[in-house]
């Protein structure tokens, strides 16, 4: 079965758009270490519809993931691929969320709830004794998963200028440390559940930063991203990265939450000094009735304290703020306004 595996984007994507999909990327990794053929499609690197119907002519398959966002690109992929013959699985997180949505999709063949470096391949050397819904077999240690390739990419570089403080910094690779997350916040809560698991699930320090010093080698990136959905929690592995880290000798950006910044000053001080530079951190709200609403686990009084801690610490402040929720007050937002001051 002549097989491709779509990275879904717009076309000629950049900035954020542009950066590496890793669900399709590690699921590309997978498919070709098991030495099953198959081909990569980078949307980014297309003009038009003309160009994808080009590409695409002639598989018998047309894989990719789905985050909700882009479920407008998916359906013109799904429609381009039936005029030519093709047969369309679809897996990603808009398929553990949403996954009615897509079986009622009469164009749909297949849909994969959750992660697909296991189940995948084992599909393709079989297809005929999977059903149309499959559940994806979760690896229990990262470790044992190759690095992903990135060859397949049209530039396996990530733009970041204009992302990072000060303009200091143009390109970056972006890793996985973690699959998971152990915190309960309603607007992620239990999608990150139903995809990853109750269990977090993080490489060892040695398979990251082993990682982090090829890719440094073969592309020469000046900047890292850490695209843990946390990267703050578990201080031992933390205190081991401390250690490993300074092999790397990049400046990085990872997320951390408020509250766990208030309770490790200390390790986020040395976490800094070994190169954290940029620190993502959920403020979401400056309302507490919202943060409570949100089950966010934090409080006003901590992001305050914890932007004091990172500035302190000389790192700079990535803030994420959610506006609009349903009951969200005039004064909820100018409360957000007001904390973002």
């Amino acid at each position: 079965m002549k097989t491709a595996i779509v990275a879904l984007y717009p076309y000629q994507a950049g900035g954020l758009d542009s950066w590496l999909d890793h669900g399709a990327g590690m699921t590309y990794t997978a498919v070709t270490a098991a030495g099953i053929p198959v081909d990569f499609v980078d949307m980014k690197a297309l003009h038009n519809d003309e160009e994808l119907a080009n590409r695409l002519r002639g598989y018998d398959l047309v894989a990719f993931g789905l985050k909700s966002s882009y479920y407008p690109i998916a359906m013109r992929v799904i429609k381009i691929a039936r005029v030519l013959g093709c047969r369309v699985f679809v897996g990603g997180y808009h398929a553990t969320a949403a996954p009615q949505e897509l079986l009622d999709n009469p164009d749909i063949d297949y849909v994969l709830h959750g992660e697909s470096e296991i189940t995948f391949p084992e599909f393709l050397k079989c297809p005929g004794e999977f059903p149309r819904e499959i559940w994806g077999e979760k690896p229990p240690d990262l470790d044992t998963l190759p690095f992903m390739r990135r060859d397949m990419y049209a530039r396996p570089l990530e733009p970041v200028s204009g992302w990072w403080y000060g303009g200091r910094h143009q390109w970056m690779v972006s890793v996985n440390s973690a699959r998971g997350c152990c915190w309960k916040c309603s607007f992620c809560q239990p999608l990150e559940v139903n995809h990853f698991g109750l269990k977090v699930r993080r490489r060892s320090v040695k398979s990251v930063v082993d990682e982090l010093l090829e890719l440094k080698q073969k592309y020469r990136p000046d900047s890292v991203l850490i695209h843990d959905d946390t990267f703050l929690f578990d201080p031992k592995w933390l205190e081991e990265f401390v250690q490993e880290y300074p092999r790397v000798g990049l400046p990085f950006w990872a997320a951390g939450r408020a509250d766990g910044i208030c309770k490790h000053p200390d390790l986020v001080r040395r976490l800094v000094g070994v190169g954290w530079d940029l620190i993502s951190v959920g403020f979401e709200s400056g309302s507490q009735r919202i943060l409570d609403i949100m089950e966010k686990g934090t409080t006003v009084e901590q992001n305050l304290e914890a932007a004091k801690i990172i500035k302190a610490c000389g790192a700079k402040i990535y803030a994420n703020y959610i506006l609009g929720l349903p009951w969200e007050t005039k004064q909820d937002v100018q409360a957000t306004m007001k904390m973002a001051d």
